[in-house]
């Protein structure tokens, strides 16, 4: 198998010129790009190389739509997708323990099974490094599992003897650099790994018996987490604070009648916490690092939020109990709801710019395609042109506006899937076989063709819709 990254066969691509380069993901059901999308799209890459056409359905989905439904009781606890769709979701309940993996934006979903452990987060650090974190019945310690090579192998490292938390899990992970992350939990623990989770060392916890539910880290260094002092979990009132990547933790709040059930930190000194106060569900907060706190979102009494995240200092998701769902689209300035018509209690969720995902119980995953609500918009610039959501057609066709040149196709991690010389202005390259996933397809020119229009589309072809 050719080697994209190392040229081991194939052409020699150092004698032409790069002209292209876009993200295709292939499924097996309806598209969700507009046509006109895709016309404003080939119009552009005609001036450079050709009109690329591909067969897609117009539908977008502007509602929620229940992705997976898993059999038997059960809930999700921890869900995340990567700019390329691909996508993991974790659930235990019932004597069940389920980890998945979807390719396609989370149109379908695959069983993975590393564990029977009981997961309650899943982050995805960089592209192809992953980590989970919850409780091992069969160890009855806490546990963590790494993968560096998108799901495939899975590296457990148990948290038992001489280290706490020895009796109970992790909760909650917090991804701070490229090589460092944070996890909390039970038993005073927040952990820390600077080798992309090969070894955990324990930060320096002043209190003997806290039970962490959340943490944020803005950056490698500053960071948030909120605990229950008592040791229970029902009365998660407290924040402290590091400065220093957690060789020190400060307490600076204890607020009363609040029950936090998420922390974000979008900005060095802006907090958010999503949860419970004074009796109704609530987004608070903090622009000072948390000494002082707003209420700008409240709910329906006796609620409780009981998930949220900010995606860049831009999007901000909340979930919570009857399908609730609220979002913000301008850095927390203003929220609205999108509400799943489901009485589900929804505990997680993951945002990309062309999807939304959100789980809890009820067994489901739900996803949504959007350009309501602030989640999207539909538009795009030519010097940003979005990834491609196809429809699985069993080919495509490129209209060439000169001989010469190769169509290169590649998986994510660089390796060939096929290639293809244009010898005529029109190829049809077949796509049978391929399964559900995320391509890269390059352009390449002769260097003696179209040397006036040398310049790169689509830098690295990111969705903006």
């Amino acid at each position: 198998m050719y080697n994209f990254c190392h040229r081991e066969d194939g052409p020699d691509l150092s004698l032409y010129n790069y002209i292209s380069k876009i993200y295709i993901t292939l499924f097996q059901r309806s598209g969700i790009m507009s046509q006109s999308m895709v016309s404003k799209i080939s119009q552009f890459l005609v001036l450079l190389f050709g009109c690329i056409t591909f067969l897609i359905s117009s539908a977008i989905s502007q509602e929620w739509v229940k992705a997976h439904q898993e059999n038997g009781s059960m809930g999700f606890y921890g869900v995340d997708i990567n700019e390329y769709g691909i996508g993991y979701a974790v659930g235990w309940g019932n004597n069940r323990y389920v980890q998945l993996q979807t390719k396609d934006y989370g149109l379908h979903w695959d069983e993975l099974d590393f564990t029977s452990s009981m997961l309650f987060d899943i982050v995805i650090h960089s592209n192809d490094t992953i980590y989970a974190a919850g409780y091992s019945p069969t160890n009855n310690c806490a546990v963590t599992y790494t993968s560096t090579n998108s799901g495939v192998t899975w590296k457990e490292h148990l948290f038992n003897g001489t280290l706490n938390p020895s009796s109970f899990g992790f909760y909650r992970y917090s991804v701070a650099s490229p090589k460092i992350a944070y996890v909390c939990g039970y038993n005073s623990a927040i952990f820390k790994t600077t080798n992309n989770g090969e070894s955990w060392f324990q930060t320096n916890v002043k209190g003997d018996n806290y039970t962490f539910r959340s943490l944020a880290f803005f950056n490698e260094n500053i960071g948030y987490a909120a605990c229950d002092t008592a040791g229970g979990f029902s009365n998660i009132n407290t924040l402290l604070s590091t400065k220093d990547g957690g060789a020190s933790w400060d307490v600076i709040t204890s607020i009363k009648n609040i029950v936090v059930a998420s922390l974000a930190s979008p900005t060095e000194n802006d907090v958010y916490i999503f949860g419970y106060y004074n009796g109704a569900e609530a987004i608070l907060h903090s622009n000072d690092g948390g000494k002082t706190w707003t209420n700008v979102w409240s709910g329906s009494a006796n609620m409780t939020l009981q998930g949220g995240k900010f995606f860049s200092g831009k999007y901000g998701i909340g979930v919570g109990q009857n399908g609730l769902v609220v979002m913000t689209s301008d850095g927390g300035i203003s929220w609205s709801t999108i509400p799943i018509d489901d009485n589900a209690v929804l505990t997680t969720c993951a945002y990309h710019p062309n999807v939304l995902l959100v789980a809890g119980s009820n067994s489901s995953i739900w996803r949504r395609t959007s350009n309501t609500s602030g989640f999207s918009s539909d538009s795009m610039d030519e010097d940003n042109l979005p990834s491609m959501i196809l429809q699985y057609t069993g080919s495509m066709t490129v209209h060439a506006s000169y001989l010469g040149g190769y169509i290169i196709i590649t998986s994510l991690h660089g390796t060939l899937v096929q290639k293809q010389k244009i010898e005529s202005t029109e190829i049809t390259i077949s796509l049978e076989g391929y399964p559900v996933g995320t391509y890269i397809v390059q352009l390449f020119a002769e260097n003696n063709s179209h040397r006036s229009e040398e310049r790169r589309v689509g830098k690295e072809c990111r969705s903006r819709w």
